[in-house]
């Protein structure tokens, strides 16, 4: 049976390696602690994995933004002493509302979205846009 890791003892202390990485120490001077250790580092490394690929949906992520007291780019602007007038900020949570929420793209999850879907929406947005521009004149 092949091992999840790498074991190798240099001088007292134990190493360990996962895949192709590189040899960290496990500080420990016993091969069957080392070996703990090591399954140890391999069990938080696969929950880390699994909280990363959570699904987060667009809508979701993009609810705080230009919100005006739950913003975090409106807070570092103002942070950074940069003027931001509350008029901008409810055009571009309309433009958001009106644009993205509205769309079917809003409802996927962030980190699976592709180059093929930002260009489909993109090309939803600009018919959108030309139509209304259509029914104004």
């Amino acid at each position: 049976m092949v091992k999840p890791y790498g074991l190798w003892k240099r001088g007292k202390i134990y190493y360990y390696r996962v895949g192709t990485g590189n040899w960290k120490s496990t500080g420990c001077t016993r091969q069957d602690k080392a070996i703990e250790y090591a399954l140890e580092r391999l069990e938080e490394d696969k929950q880390r994995r699994i909280e990363k690929s959570k699904a987060i949906i667009l809508r979701d992520y993009l609810e705080p933004f230009y919100v005006e007291d739950r913003c975090p780019h409106v807070a570092r602007l103002r942070a950074e002493k940069h003027p931001i007038s509350s008029h901008h900020i409810k055009l571009q949570r309309t433009n958001i509302t009106k644009y993205i929420l509205e769309d079917e793209i809003a409802d996927r999850n962030f980190r699976e979205l592709r180059r093929g879907d930002i260009l489909d929406f993109r090309q939803r947005c600009s018919t959108r846009i030309s139509a209304t521009a259509r029914s104004t004149e």
